[in-house]
């Protein structure tokens, strides 16, 4: 297979699921989740658990792959990037 046409299928993968991981966190906003980025209010220990719970779920059927790939990126961010303090 070309390289490229794989990389811009990863490409055009990596698009639809951003827009669906944004879709779904801000739906969580609207229904009142917020402050992912502050550990006080939601420690690593608690989005790992949560993850674990998603994994168990999803294994029965019963939840969305975005919402661990959401939690995963709140754990990513936390350990990549500085936040800043708003």
């Amino acid at each position: 297979m070309d390289t490229q046409k794989e990389k811009d299928r990863l490409a055009k993968v990596l698009d639809w699921f951003r827009r669906a991981m944004r879709n779904r966190l801000e739906e969580q906003v609207d229904a009142g989740y917020v402050n992912w980025d502050v550990k006080e209010a939601l420690s690593n220990e608690i989005l790992i658990s949560e993850m674990e719970k998603d994994i168990q779920l999803l294994r029965a059927g019963e939840t969305k792959e975005i919402d661990i790939a959401n939690r995963a990126m709140m754990l990513w961010a936390r350990r990549s990037i500085v936040l800043p303090s708003i």
